[in-house]
């Protein structure tokens, strides 16, 4: 019942203008805290996860014995199950949200997962290393603000060795559309950090009603470091 009246009253704020631009300014200004203290969450791969991995380990193919990162991990689910298959190389996840990381760490122990790690961090104050062949995110960045995003993606440039997978949502725009989270031009982004320089830069649509507005689409983003 809670519930209900909790989403009628969003719901209801939404399409009142000035109070949506209120609300939506406050919730983007404490995304961090907000992610930082909600609480656990299962090891468990949703529908859209389970579509991403398709694309992460069609894109690895018949790779095998490398280090493999993801961005926003929650409990490591993804990371699991990639290293169920990948039995010969590691995985590192790094994610804000405390409660998510411990669930994960504690599947992961009491599983004896010997090739998956999990770190509690803000990917803001990102200051573990970050070296490895593939790169993953999906649904994380849009957290970011323009400023932090850039600043994380200049870390990036140089430390992966491979490619860069990422499912995201994309402005329609060359600027970033703000909603409750950002929607990043990343295409505009990597040119402006000199990506191109490194690496073939690949964005295709996707189709998912709630990525989907006429601001922003969902995009799939593959980033192929280009031989010296």
């Amino acid at each position: 019942m809670i519930a209900k009246l909790l989403r009628l009253i969003w719901i209801i704020l939404k399409h009142i203008p000035v109070i949506k631009g209120i609300t939506f300014y406050i919730l983007r200004n404490s995304r961090y805290l907000f992610w930082r203290f909600r609480g656990g969450k299962p090891v468990q791969l949703g529908p859209g996860n389970i579509v991403f991995l398709e694309e992460v380990k069609n894109q690895i193919g018949d790779e095998n014995n490398f280090r493999l990162i993801e961005f926003g991990c929650a409990a490591g689910p993804s990371l699991i199950d990639l290293s169920r298959t990948y039995l010969d190389s590691q995985f590192l996840g790094f994610d804000i949200r405390k409660g998510a990381v411990r669930e994960g760490q504690k599947y992961i122990e009491r599983h004896k997962i010997k090739n998956v790690g999990l770190v509690n961090s803000n990917l803001v104050d990102l200051e573990d290393d970050i070296s490895c062949d593939f790169l993953i995110s999906r649904a994380t960045l849009i957290y970011l603000s323009p400023k932090d995003l850039k600043r994380l993606l200049h870390k990036v440039k140089y430390k992966v060795r491979k490619k860069i997978i990422f499912q995201e949502i994309h402005s329609r725009t060359n600027t970033p559309i703000k909603h409750y989270y950002f929607a990043h031009s990343f295409k505009d982004i990597f040119i402006e950090l000199g990506y191109e320089e490194l690496f073939s830069i690949a964005i295709e649509d996707m189709y998912f009603d709630n990525w989907e507005s006429k601001d922003w689409r969902g995009v799939s983003i593959v980033l192929e470091r280009k031989e010296a």
